[in-house]
């Protein structure tokens, strides 16, 4: 799941008012959907770390590992769109 700083602008315009609060409350229910990519990758990670304490699972742990890297990259990435695009259309609409 990619998430775009214009899908978040377009997402917020959606909402049809400029209520701080119900915008900041549409900010953390996609920030919370976004962030479930990263917490999915660190678990990921996690697992991969313990497969590879064990010798036949360090061919199974490696992969994880980078399955991990990839989805937390990801959810990160995600976080920081759905942040840029709440400031980007907070301070547009304010002016």
């Amino acid at each position: 799941m990619g998430i775009s700083k214009e899908s978040v602008i377009t997402a917020l315009r959606a909402t049809g008012t400029r209520d701080p609060d119900i915008l900041e409350r549409k900010r953390i229910a996609m920030r919370s959907a976004a962030r479930s990519s990263w917490i999915a990758g660190g678990v990921l990670l996690l697992l991969g770390a313990g497969l590879c304490f064990l010798p036949p699972g360090i061919l199974a742990g490696i992969p994880v590992i980078l399955a991990g890297a990839g989805f937390g990259h990801r959810g990160w990435r995600n976080v920081n769109a759905v942040e840029a695009g709440y400031a980007e259309f907070v301070n547009s609409s304010s002016r």
